[in-house]
């Protein structure tokens, strides 16, 4: 970013065992100064998590460029 704005943001993830759902789900959360953006997953294989993981924060970063308002972002 050339010149551009500073974006400022902090990512989170955690893993677990979801009893309503019976599985694993990860969820995301990247934290900003005008709010949160977040996601669910459920992880079926280890991969899945490593590639739902690199999507959001590809497309929050890119929503946050856009000046998106922070909101659920779809992993699909």
């Amino acid at each position: 970013m050339d010149g551009g704005v500073k974006l400022t943001v902090r990512f989170h993830e955690s893993v677990g065992y979801d009893i309503n759902e019976d599985c694993e789900v990860a969820e995301f959360m990247a934290i900003t100064g005008r709010g949160s953006f977040w996601a669910r997953l459920v992880v079926d294989n280890p991969k899945l998590l490593s590639t739902g993981r690199k999507r959001f924060r590809e497309r929050t970063l890119e929503a946050m460029q856009r000046g998106v308002v922070p909101s659920e972002v779809d992993l699909g």
